[in-house]
């Protein structure tokens, strides 16, 4: 069975930089962000009904992967769109 959730352990090892840096607030502020915007992109997928195959964390970001048999062009699109509606929403 595949992994739902992968990461690249570069971002493992940042994070942990970041955590024990002097400025914590600085990670704080950050992973709060970043779980808000992909919580966004998760709530519209099981808003769209549709069947997350993975969640892949790297420096550049987060990839949701989707089941393309479920997916349209519109929601895909408005799957696109609710992580930055999410974080601007605060």
């Amino acid at each position: 069975m595949e992994k739902k959730l992968k990461t690249a352990i570069g971002v493992l090892m940042a994070v942990t930089a970041m955590a024990i840096s002097e400025k914590i607030y600085v990670f704080l502020i950050y992973i709060f962000a970043a779980i808000l915007h992909e919580a966004g992109h998760l709530l519209a997928a099981k808003t769209l009904k549709l069947k997350i195959r993975q969640i892949y964390l790297d420096f550049s970001g987060a990839r949701i992967a989707v089941d393309s048999n479920t997916a349209s062009y519109v929601s895909e699109s408005m799957l696109a769109l609710a992580g930055p509606i999410a974080t601007l929403s605060v």
